[in-house]
């Protein structure tokens, strides 16, 4: 399934959503997490988002 399809699901089910960096793959590319809340759930997710942007110790721009 595309990555495309969840961002659908969320939008018509009317969920908010959103996505932050999460680090880096073993090749040094970026890597991000899309987080899905449920309805009404947008401070919950703001918070969660920060927690794991934290520990992820933010982004960092790849090396080109």
């Amino acid at each position: 399934m595309s990555m495309l399809c969840w961002i659908a699901l969320a939008t018509t089910l009317h969920l908010p959503a959103l996505a932050i960096p999460a680090g880096q793959t073993a090749r040094g590319l970026p890597a991000g997490v899309q987080l899905v809340g449920p309805e009404h759930g947008e401070n919950r997710l703001f918070d969660l988002a920060a927690a794991i942007e934290d520990a992820a110790g933010g982004f960092t721009p790849p090396r080109l």
